[in-house]
């Protein structure tokens, strides 16, 4: 067996491996750097997230963006609001709507926080195609655009592995300081942070909707597939 670091690859400089180190927590960059058998689909889903380090109520600061996740489901309609200053992310505000829809959310989140700046939604990639609430075919980009919201997202949702370790990188990253926390009022989402499991994510299936509207605007805007950070090097960002 040979365990072979990214460190050795001659090809790549320090940089990308500074990269790698501050978006990775321990356990994937023990795996993702270094070459180690690392089991990651064994255990709590977000092994980084310790309410006692990531659980704090923070104002937002001056020159903050807001921004909403949201995962499209009649029931729950899942969002989550939060602003983003640089590297920082807060999640301060969830929605678990029942028997909702994605245009009733949409109002809600208008009525609440348009005069705070909200404007940008980071959904479900495939509300592009199917809807929650759908006469005429409109789909569920229809209703966010129809909002006055700009959505942020890919063609496809990233895999779920590296949504995952985004997450985990920005609870707890290896090289690095802590650069999400939440709300003590988003009390579900602490739920399901500490709780959600590999081995019963099917019995659990009813927390991962707000699991699922937190990492979409994480796995947007920090990115830690290999492809993404490897570009972002060569692009000088």
């Amino acid at each position: 067996i040979v365990h072979a670091s990214t460190r050795a690859n001659l090809a790549l400089s320090p940089d990308y491996v500074q990269r790698l180190e501050s978006v990775y927590s321990e356990r994937a960059a023990q795996a993702y750097i270094e070459g180690k058998f690392v089991n990651l689909n064994d255990g709590l889903v977000y092994y980084a997230f310790d309410p006692l380090e990531h659980v704090v109520d923070l104002p937002i600061p001056a020159g903050a963006e807001l921004g909403v996740g949201m995962d499209f489901n009649v029931n729950p309609m899942a969002a989550c609001v939060f602003w983003r200053r640089g590297s920082q992310v807060h999640i301060f505000k969830t929605y678990e709507l029942p028997n909702a829809d994605t245009e009733y959310l949409c109002q809600v989140l208008k009525e609440e926080y348009w005069h705070k700046g909200l404007r940008e939604v980071f959904p479900d990639a495939s509300g592009k195609e199917r809807s929650t609430k759908a006469p005429g075919g409109k789909s569920d980009f229809h209703y966010i655009g129809e909002a006055g919201f700009t959505m942020r997202c890919k063609e496809a949702n990233p895999k779920r592995k590296d949504r995952y370790n985004a997450v985990n990188g920005k609870l707890k990253p290896r090289n690095g300081k802590v650069s999400l926390t939440v709300g003590k009022d988003c009390q579900n989402l602490i739920r399901a942070l500490s709780t959600y499991s590999h081995e019963y994510m099917l019995k659990q299936e009813a927390l991962s909707h707000i699991l699922d509207a937190m990492g979409y605007p994480i796995a947007y805007l920090f990115p830690v597939d290999r492809e993404s950070l490897r570009v972002q090097q060569l692009l000088g960002y």
